[in-house]
């Protein structure tokens, strides 16, 4: 049923009961790398975007590490201000996503988004968020 706070044993089965254990080892051993990967980069100032590295052009997801380190530095308007799709995203939409999994379950989730992804209007809200979110990274040199 429900989960006692002062054990995080039972949290941690209530969060990852839909997936294997040598599963979320290997999920979490590979998000961890590319965190890494990619805190690596920011320490040391090195432009992932390939994009932006060879011809220039900030991409439309461009910022968007720096924006994440602003919202977990507590730093929201920063973060919205540099990168506002990646914010909304990380703010938003991730919590959502998380909440309907842990409190829904797997198979509802699953019919949610795949209901949602099905349709025509989820796409054009999507490229339509994703070109006015370039056309705002472009303006503003991120």
């Amino acid at each position: 049923a429900g989960f006692v706070i002062g054990r995080p044993a039972s949290w941690f089965r209530a969060v990852f009961r839909w997936v294997r254990p040598s599963e979320t080892a290997r999920i979490a051993f590979a998000a961890c790398v590319i965190c890494g990967c990619i805190a690596l980069a920011h320490v040391l100032g090195v432009t992932l975007c390939p994009l932006k590295r060879f011809l220039g052009v900030p991409c439309p997801t461009c910022g968007s590490t720096r924006a994440v380190v602003r919202l977990l530095q507590g730093d929201v308007v920063g973060a919205f201000t540099i990168q506002p799709l990646a914010s909304f995203v990380f703010v938003v939409v991730v919590p959502i996503l998380a909440g309907t999994l842990l409190f829904s379950g797997r198979r509802r989730a699953k019919r949610l988004v795949g209901g949602a992804v099905r349709r025509a209007v989820f796409w054009l809200i999507c490229v339509a968020a994703l070109l006015a979110n370039w056309a705002y990274v472009a303006w503003h040199g991120n």
